[in-house]
């Protein structure tokens, strides 16, 4: 069963996060209210959350089920503000990038005992921005990005050459290029992914895309930095299936003359390239 985390008036549907289900909730949503830069929180584990915690335990020392901290906005805003978090628990500090994502993960800190009382120390070198931020603790269960991917399989489309003619007729360009390597890690795209709502031909990949998104919960499409959900994903097939046969560099072209095809074997074209013209 999913459940909302509410402040207020404003609500966060944690259905449109496929990255985790949410178990139970450890401390209600409430707002941050630093005294001196810092807040403290408190909490025990009852013995029902200890038990789902330790069954879930992996042989490599990570959690299926999970502590979750979770940070939202609760003023509506549309774009979220950069937080800055500093997260020590059981005086054990916490790795946090910055700036900060709305969701970490804090089991490993932990004591899972029934009689110890856990404490989280929360501060930020600028804790006004937080005045627009609620925040709650949960058990929930969490989904890596394979598991995401086989479990909710994305819709396919071949679309690529109508957004390219899109792009090139707007900019009144006659040459687009994309690149089928990953910007992150710098390896072929394996998933070519856009998200239906965006009108660019680039791609991204997806399980780069859903590493480092599943630590936040306001999405933005790599790329246009348009605000998106899993479900707006889809596959560019058309240039998955050019991947496959070895290709990794496109090149779209809106001709001059329309009735002159391109040679595709013009100087500086490779067998890794695939020369595209747009009619």
């Amino acid at each position: 069963m999913r459940i909302r985390a509410k402040y207020a008036d404003y609500t966060i549907d944690t259905n449109d996060f496929p990255m985790f289900q949410e178990q139970d909730i450890i401390i209600p949503g409430q707002k941050f209210q630093l005294r001196e830069e810092k807040q403290i929180i408190e909490f025990a584990l009852p013995s029902h959350l200890i038990n789902k915690l330790i069954a879930g335990k992996q042989p490599d020392g990570s959690f299926r089920h999970e502590i979750q901290f979770r940070v939202w906005d609760c003023k509506n805003n549309e774009e979220w503000p950069d937080i800055h978090l500093c997260i020590e628990v059981n005086e054990h500090p916490v790795f946090v990038p910055q700036p900060s994502p709305h969701i970490v993960y804090i089991t490993a800190y932990c004591a899972l005992e029934e009689t110890f009382c856990n404490q989280v120390i929360i501060s930020s070198p600028r804790s006004e921005v937080l005045e627009s931020y609620a925040f709650d603790f949960s058990l929930v269960t969490r989904y890596f990005p394979s598991e995401i991917i086989q479990k909710n399989p994305l819709k396919i489309t071949f679309n690529t050459k109508e957004l390219a003619e899109g792009v090139l007729k707007e900019n009144e360009d006659r040459h687009l290029v994309i690149f089928m390597i990953d910007n992150v890690t710098q390896k072929v795209i394996k998933e070519p992914c856009r998200s239906s709502i965006c009108e660019h031909p680039e791609i991204f990949d997806l399980e780069t895309f859903l590493k480092d998104a599943q630590y936040k919960l306001q999405w933005k499409c790599p790329i246009c930095l348009k605000k998106i959900k899993y479900t707006d994903l889809v596959i560019d097939m058309f240039l998955k299936q050019m991947s496959n046969q070895g290709k990794t560099t496109f090149h779209f072209y809106k001709p001059r003359n329309s009735t002159k095809l391109l040679d595709k074997n013009d100087a500086g074209i490779t067998c890794e390239r695939e020369v595209i013209q747009l009619d």
